[in-house]
């Protein structure tokens, strides 16, 4: 039997808020296993959107007490949000890659990253239609090149599809940057020399209505790959 249950925490954004978070997860996995669950040895799963990706990787890596089976991360700022000048999600500053409390980067857990893009709709009509969808690819993708970052990747992808390259901000949901949600870079336009987040696989929703940061939990097929991410479809990570 399923059971699918919300998390709900504090998401401003402030320092610690994910360290504090991930710590009253653990202890309401806990609690449910104890009282809920039909065994205490019963998987669990976790979904987390945006900050909610980083408050279960910090629970699995940092904290490591609850029994996870596996996570899923939809438009999470694995290295941090340019739009978020300080606190937790800060690219520069935040203590969760700069601190004594940083994510430690070695995951154990199957890991699977989805990413957003929701370009204006004027790009994306007529001829450019067929790439308005979710693509399954993978860092080094393509059979004759090998991709330094997904900022190269998604802008090869944009000019083979519009003879142009993105602008910087043309290749991000919003809020976080394709290469922040699929744990490759800190930032496409700066090296900080720091080792990507292992994962299984990503994804990249390339979407003018539901690529967007919220609205990606919304496309029509996010729900039929995150189930498939959940049962183990993706666990090979030579696809990574």
């Amino acid at each position: 039997m399923k059971i699918f249950l919300q998390f709900i925490y504090n998401a401003d954004g402030t320092s610690g808020c994910v360290r504090t978070a991930a710590n009253h997860l653990n202890s309401v996995i806990r609690e449910l296993k104890n009282s809920v669950f039909s065994s205490s040895t019963q998987d669990v799963n976790l979904v987390g959107h945006s900050m909610g990706g980083l408050v279960s990787r910090y629970l699995v890596e940092n904290i490591r007490s609850a029994d996870v089976e596996r996570v899923v991360t939809l438009g999470t700022p694995h290295f941090g949000s340019d739009q978020a000048p300080f606190g937790d999600l800060d690219r520069d500053d935040s203590e969760l890659w700069n601190g004594s409390r940083k994510l430690e980067n070695d995951f154990s857990k199957p890991l699977i990253g989805f990413a957003g893009w929701n370009p204006s709709y004027n790009t994306l009509v007529g001829d450019f239609g067929d790439i308005r969808n979710i693509y399954q690819t993978g860092l080094g993708v393509g059979p004759t090149k090998t991709y330094s970052s997904w900022n190269e990747y998604v802008n090869e992808k944009y000019y083979d599809k519009t003879g142009d390259y993105p602008l910087y901000g043309d290749i991000e949901d919003g809020p976080v940057n394709i290469d922040s949600a699929l744990g490759s870079d800190y930032d496409p336009e700066e090296d900080f020399g720091d080792s990507p987040v292992e994962m299984n696989t990503r994804f990249l929703i390339w979407d003018d209505e539901f690529g967007g940061h919220s609205t990606m939990r919304k496309h029509p097929r996010t729900p039929y790959y995150v189930e498939k991410a959940l049962t183990g479809a993706y666990d090979d990570r030579s696809k990574n």
